[in-house]
């Protein structure tokens, strides 16, 4: 339709950020967050984030304090998405993304692009991160996802290594 081809405004987009923030001043608790970061490095706390953004984004939309929430935040990630393109599966760099987006398509976004999880190396742990945090009920369980995520992708990792060596 005509009103598919015109560009999601910038307005909504703001408005979509802010209730973001929101969600994170609503339902996330940093002390577990930043407590992780501290024990085991950025790349976990950049999991948390990955994780934690759809669940909270659930939360505000679950809360009916805007009702029209998740419209916002399903046309903010489209458009982020169509101006930055998705990541390569086997970035590792970019996993936390990766999940930010997996994430919100199990909250039911209708996502621009297709999944990209089961091409990933990491398919499995990144399913099972994203199954479970489907149904994390707070931050503390977020992180604690996060953290085994990191140890299986590290492990996974170093199995990897080793069968290299033997060749």
């Amino acid at each position: 339709s005509l009103h598919d081809a015109l560009p999601i405004s910038t307005f909504n987009n703001l408005i979509g950020y802010a209730l973001h923030e929101l969600g994170h001043a609503w339902y996330t608790d940093n002390k577990p967050w930043d407590r992780a970061r501290a024990e085991h490095g950025a790349f976990v706390g950049a999991l948390i984030n990955g994780l934690e953004d759809p669940r909270i984004e659930r939360k505000v939309i679950e809360s009916g304090c805007a009702p029209n929430s998740r419209a916002l935040f399903e046309n903010l990630l489209n458009s982020v998405l169509a101006k930055d393109g998705y990541v390569k599966p086997d970035d590792k760099q970019n996993i936390p993304f990766l999940l930010a987006v997996e994430g919100r398509r199990l909250n039911g976004y209708s996502i621009s692009h297709v999944s990209i999880v089961d091409d990933s190396p990491w398919a499995k742990h990144l399913h099972w991160a994203l199954k479970k945090a489907r149904v994390a009920s707070d931050t503390s369980t977020i992180a604690k996802i996060a953290i085994e995520l990191f140890r299986r992708i590290r492990e996974q990792e170093e199995q990897g290594k080793g069968e290299g060596q033997q060749e």
